[in-house]
């Protein structure tokens, strides 16, 4: 019988936490921000092996009470999965959830990660937030990859000259494995 009970409470619990999880991750809004600018493998995985852009963004110059100040949280490195379990098993107990639960679990990132010092912009109001995309303020720079096309470097140059946003072309050093900030 207590091996029946156990087995019956264990696939309520999987189910709920996937219903749960699916909800969760409907409610959230994400974008991920980095400190790390110079990342030869960033390059190489977010911008099309160096044939993108990056901007960017002077956070601090935002007032404090701004939402995408005080939606920016640092990325939690760890092994272990975010276990939403407890919390879970207190709305059941309670019929309340704390609100924070959900940001909380979209933080954890696995350690191979940790190179990129990411940030998450997270928007905990689901359905309430409008898709499409969000207001950022101006980029305090572009920084163009080292191997985008001519056509492509005057196009940005340009957009970005026109909005007052400085231009840095990103190269590849001819000394090390790294990258350099060009003209």
């Amino acid at each position: 019988m207590l091996a029946v009970i156990d087995e019956v409470t264990e696939e309520f619990l999987r189910r709920s936490t996937r219903v749960f999880s699916t909800r969760v991750q409907a409610s959230l809004r994400v974008c991920s921000f980095s400190e790390v600018s110079d990342s030869v493998l960033m390059w190489s995985h977010y911008a099309k092996m160096h044939e993108g852009l990056c901007m960017e963004y002077d956070i601090e110059a935002l007032p404090r009470g701004d939402l995408r100040r005080r939606f920016l949280f640092p990325v939690i490195y760890n092994d272990g999965l975010f276990d939403g379990t407890p919390h879970l098993l207190a709305r059941l107990r309670t019929g309340r959830l704390n609100t924070l639960v959900a940001l909380l679990s979209c933080l954890h990132k696995a350690p191979d990660w940790e190179y990129e010092r990411e940030w998450r912009f997270v928007l905990p109001f689901g359905e309430a937030m409008p898709e499409g995309p969000y207001h950022m303020p101006k980029p305090s720079r572009v920084l163009i990859g080292a191997r985008v096309r001519s056509q492509n470097v005057r196009v940005v140059s340009r957009t970005a000259r026109d909005r007052g946003i400085p231009v840095v072309r990103m190269r590849l050093s001819e000394r090390q494995l790294r990258l350099e900030e060009g003209e």
